[in-house]
C-alpha cells in the first residue's frame, strides 16, 4: 500500500515539476489556473497518503502513519521511507520554490510532516547520526548539499560523518555534488589532480581527447581549454599559461589539476583544509 500511496504522490509532484518548466510559455491566466489545479492535485495526494498505514517488517506488525516520520515517532527503517516518500516533494519546492506553489508545497511539508523545507534534510541527518546510522545520515546530508551548495557548514559536516566512517581521501564537490571519479583525487604538489573528462562533464563542458597527441579540449560555451599530457603548458582561447604541474597518466587515467580547469570554465574553487575538499561553484 506504502509503494501505492508513494506512487500517487510521486505522479502529482511530477505533474508539478511538469508545471513549473512550461510554466513560463503560457498566458498569464492560463498559468494562474493550471497551478491552481496543480497544487490541488499535490494536495489531494498527500491528503490520501497521509491517512494510510504502514506495516514495519513483516515479522514486526507495528504500524506507524506516514507523517510519523524522524520528527515524530523515532528512527525506524519506516522513517527512511517516509522521507524518500516527502522527497518528491522538497524536491519539487526546488523547483518552485520562487512562485506562489512554492509557498504551498512549503505549507504541505511543515503542517503534515513537521519539516522545514530549508532545514529538512539537515536536520534529518543530525537524527540519524544520533541513532548510529550514519550510512543513512551522509546520504540525507549530501541532499542537503545539492539543496544548498553554497552551505560552507554542510560540507564540513559531511566530512565529520565520512571521517566517523573512515573515509578520509580528498573530496571534490561541483555544485554541491560528488563527480563520480574513477581515479581518487590526489595532491602533488600542493594541487589537486582529478579525471580530466569526469570534472570537465561536471561542469557541462564538452570533452575530447586525441590520443595521438595527447591532447585534451575542454570547450565550454566561448571558452576553449587546451592541455597536453605531461606538458606544463595549456590554452585558453589561444592564451598560453604555465601549469604548475602538468596534466598526466595515473593508473591509465588521466589527470589534470581541477582548480586551473575548473577557474578556466568559469568557477570559483575553495579548498577546505578541515574537510579536506575542493568546493567548486559556478558563478552565475
Amino acid at each position: 500500500m506504502m509503494k501505492k500511496n508513494l506512487l500517487t504522490l510521486g505522479a502529482a509532484v511530477l505533474s508539478l515539476s511538469l508545471f513549473a518548466s512550461s510554466a513560463m510559455a503560457a498566458p498569464a491566466s492560463q498559468s494562474k489556473a493550471a497551478e491552481k489545479a496543480e497544487v490541488k492535485a499535490v494536495v489531494k495526494a498527500e491528503k490520501t497518503d497521509s491517512k494510510q498505514d504502514v506495516k514495519v517488517q513483516p515479522n514486526k506488525p507495528v504500524k506507524v502513519t506516514v507523517s510519523d516520520d524522524v520528527y515524530g515517532g523515532g528512527v525506524t527503517s519506516v522513517t527512511y521511507d517516509t522521507y524518500k516518500g516527502y522527497k518528491g516533494l522538497l524536491n519539487a519546492y526546488n523547483n518552485v520554490k520562487n512562485k506562489p506553489a512554492g509557498k504551498v508545497i512549503a505549507e504541505l511539508l511543515k503542517t503534515k510532516y513537521g519539516v522545514d523545507a530549508e532545514k529538512a534534510l539537515a536536520e534529518a541527518a543530525a537524527k540519524y547520526e544520533a541513532s548510529g546510522n550514519l550510512a543513512i545520515a551522509i546520504d540525507l546530508q549530501k541532499e542537503a548539499l545539492k539543496a544548498n551548495p553554497n552551505d560552507m557548514k554542510a560540507y564540513k559536516k559531511l566530512a565529520q560523518l565520512q571521517k566517523k566512517l573512515g573515509k578520509l581521501a580528498i573530496k571534490a564537490y561541483v555544485n554541491g555534488e560528488e563527480p563520480k571519479f574513477d581515479t581518487q583525487p590526489m595532491v602533488q604538489k600542493g594541487k589537486v589532480l582529478v579525471p580530466f573528462r569526469a570534472i570537465a562533464e561536471a561542469l557541462d563542458a564538452t570533452v575530447t581527447y586525441d590520443a595521438k597527441t595527447k591532447t585534451i579540449l575542454v570547450v565550454k560555451g566561448s571558452v576553449k581549454l587546451t592541455l597536453v599530457v605531461n606538458g606544463k603548458a595549456a590554452y585558453i582561447n589561444g592564451k598560453k599559461v604555465v601549469l604548475e604541474v602538468a596534466a598526466q597518466s595515473v593508473k591509465s587515467r588521466i589527470v589534470v589539476p581541477i582548480r586551473f580547469v575548473s577557474e578556466s570554465l568559469n568557477s570559483n574553487v575553495t579548498w577546505d583544509q578541515e574537510s579536506q575538499s575542493i568546493i567548486i561553484l559556478e558563478k552565475k
